[in-house]
């Protein structure tokens, strides 16, 4: 396997390894890719001229389909792609910042983080986002040092985390009421993961915090 660009993000959906470049997402077969060949050329491409670095990518679940892709991109949009068809079917606009990160829970809600300091929460059938939080604008979580980005976002039924620059923190999702922080020393997060009932946090101070459920 052989890309013809830097690689800014990666992800599985189904039988494909999706490889995430500068105005394209390629995706490779990985059945083909573990039996060792060769595969230099993409099964298929999504070509996204002038739309910039396709930074993170999530996969939207929906009942007797491929599920739809969601991409965080570097014209600070969020898209919507369908899978069987390869098309994009909405754009959400509203950072003002490239995206660094995108999450996913259910079929219709998606969570954002970009360089701009917002978290935004999307509904799929929406172009404009239904709720924005700035973590810096909280002093408990303000760090001006590592500056206001957020670098992470994770979305469960009840939850949303986000850490960056700012300290990371839980939030109720659907109250937007900050829960509670979390740890993460004087360093900058660069991943805030929900698994089960376990938040992971970890960063550039090169530790990885573990926060479980009850200790929320």
């Amino acid at each position: 396997m052989k890309t013809d660009g830097n690689i800014y993000s990666l992800l599985t959906a189904g039988s494909y390894l999706l490889v995430g470049g500068r105005d394209k997402v390629r995706a490779w077969v990985w059945e083909s890719l573990g039996e060792g060949q060769n595969q230099h050329e993409p099964s298929w491409e999504l070509p996204l001229q002038g739309r910039g670095e396709v930074n993170t990518m999530a996969l939207l679940s929906e009942a007797g389909t491929d599920g739809r892709l969601v991409l965080g991109m570097g014209d600070n949009n969020v898209y919507l792609v369908d899978l069987e068809t390869r098309v994009i079917v909405r754009a959400m606009s509203g950072h003002a910042g490239y995206i660094h990160s995108v999450d996913t829970c259910g079929d219709s809600v998606i969570a954002s983080g970009g360089e701009d300091g917002c978290v935004k929460l999307w509904d799929t059938s929406q172009q404009e986002a239904v709720h924005s939080v700035r973590p810096a604008e909280d002093t408990d979580l303000a760090r001006p040092g590592c500056g206001s980005h957020v670098s992470s976002v994770a979305v469960t039924g009840d939850w949303l985390a986000a850490g960056g620059g700012p300290a990371p923190a839980i939030w109720h999702l659907k109250s937007l009421a900050l829960a509670t922080s979390l740890p993460c020393g004087d360093s900058e997060v660069k991943v805030v993961r929900f698994q089960e009932d376990t938040v992971m946090v970890t960063g550039r101070g090169r530790k990885l915090y573990q926060v479980f459920g009850g200790n929320l």
